[in-house]
């Protein structure tokens, strides 16, 4: 209706001839042989622009609501126009790491990473596809893969991880020695980022919630270094304690040294306080729950 006016009228007189019927509350044509033949006599560049026009009704008529974006991403990827299509894949895949559907989130990220190679596009979309690549790649149990696109992630927000044991305690000691500065008052404030790096940003503090990833496969200080990075984050980001508890992972690395005991201690001073329903608190109880 919102394209097509008089759509109504007009599916009643081609249901009448016997062209289409309703089934299950959709129209569809009464034989596949119908449906070929009116799509065959379609030209290519009239096909495009239908479903540009499909594509973009979708996203009119349904503002906001993603549980129609993978259908949306379909007629924009068939109407030439790659970038709103890898955008809505990637709308989707997040909509179906949601619902728990890390399988079919995976396969959506692929499109529009895939997508990603045939136009130009934001580095704030690349960072996003690549994160949601590494939660659904990591909820699936492949670890190579999820430690591949942790670190192209990485590499896209300007935060490459180290390949090599020297420049790993590099950034170690880098990282400790201005988190000392910063609790100490010797450092001074760095200016808040702009729009486009704080979610950038924001979308690595939520991949280095992932740093368990390197526990299982034996790469404990790989994971110590994703706790030193978040907190890192934490406080760039100026975000309130009380509702992050990413640090929770470098606990969780600590709670394997003698230190366990001030790891146990820092845990139950969370206790009570997470923000029920958010990623802090899965991220909060599945550390708790390791530890």
């Amino acid at each position: 209706c919102q394209l097509m006016p008089q759509a109504e009228v007009q599916l009643r007189e081609l249901a009448d001839l016997g062209i289409i019927e309703l089934y299950i509350q959709r129209w569809r044509f009464c034989h596949d042989k119908l449906r070929d033949r009116v799509c065959d006599a379609v030209s290519p560049s009239e096909k495009k622009r239908l479903h540009g026009c499909i594509a973009q009704g979708l996203v009119d008529v349904y503002p906001g609501d993603t549980s129609q974006a993978a259908l949306a991403a379909l007629h924009y990827r068939e109407a030439g126009q790659p970038a709103p299509a890898a955008h809505c894949y990637r709308l989707a895949a997040n909509e179906a790491m949601r619902r728990g559907a890390p399988a079919d989130a995976l396969a959506l990220f692929e499109q529009a990473r895939l997508l990603h190679q045939q136009v130009t596009v934001s580095r704030v979309e690349q960072v996003q596809v690549w994160r949601g690549l590494t939660e659904a790649r990591f909820a699936l149990g492949r670890h190579g893969e999820t430690e591949a696109a942790l670190r192209q992630l990485c590499m896209l927000a300007g935060r490459p991880l180290p390949t090599h044991a020297l420049g790993l305690w590099a950034q170690v000691a880098r990282l400790c020695a201005t988190l000392l500065a910063s609790r100490l008052g010797l450092r001074q404030k760095a200016p808040p980022p702009g729009t486009a790096e704080r979610k950038i940003l924001g979308e690595l503090l939520i991949a280095f919630g992932l740093g368990e990833l390197f526990v299982w496969t034996d790469q404990a200080e790989m994971g110590l270094l994703c706790g030193l990075w978040e907190m890192c984050l934490e406080d760039q980001l100026a975000t309130e304690p009380h509702r992050t508890y990413h640090s929770s992972g470098l606990f969780f690395i600590l709670s394997h040294t003698p230190l366990r005991g001030l790891c146990q201690r820092y845990l139950a001073q969370l206790e009570g306080r997470v923000a029920s329903g958010t990623q802090a608190e899965i991220n909060y109880c599945r550390f708790r729950a390791l530890v």
